[in-house]
């Protein structure tokens, strides 16, 4: 193997590593988690939403990765998973909280990336649903002074 074919399965790998943490925020403790306040993974929720045996075209999977915010690396799938599937026979737009992610939290990203979705979804006309599970927006962000 030749060192640039290394180097591009070595990035690889990490692009994989990226969807999966990605995909599955805090694992199966996480998971677990959200059984026990009568939750599910937002993935699943979307799915059931969604027409049977139709695909949901994920969008912006990796955001959110090596942000640096304060006290926080990276926020897997910038908090937000958004996408286009059909309910009903109409290509909708869908925006869900990932509660698995810092409870949900607005950070700078989570913001961009569900406006770049509106955005999107006015230029393509079409619907939009929204499955809100949100902790609030992340306070060192929030742009103003908190009150203690």
């Amino acid at each position: 193997m030749t060192d640039n074919q290394n180097f591009w399965e070595d990035r690889e790998k990490e692009l994989e590593t990226m969807r999966e943490k990605a995909a599955w925020p805090g694992g199966q403790k996480a998971v677990d988690n959200l059984a026990k306040r009568g939750k599910r993974p937002v993935r699943e929720l979307i799915t059931d939403l969604i027409d049977p045996d139709t695909p949901f075209f994920e969008l912006s999977m990796l955001a959110g990765f090596g942000m640096g915010y304060p006290g926080v690396e990276d926020v897997p799938c910038a908090g937000i998973v958004t996408g286009i599937g059909k309910i009903h026979g109409n290509w909708t737009m869908i925006m869900a909280n990932d509660s698995r992610v810092k409870a949900g939290t607005y950070f700078p990203i989570t913001l961009k990336k569900h406006m770049r979705a509106q955005a999107i979804a006015g230029k393509l006309r079409t619907n939009c649903v929204y499955i809100a599970d949100s902790g609030g927006v992340f306070l060192a962000h929030a742009g103003g002074r908190v009150s203690r």
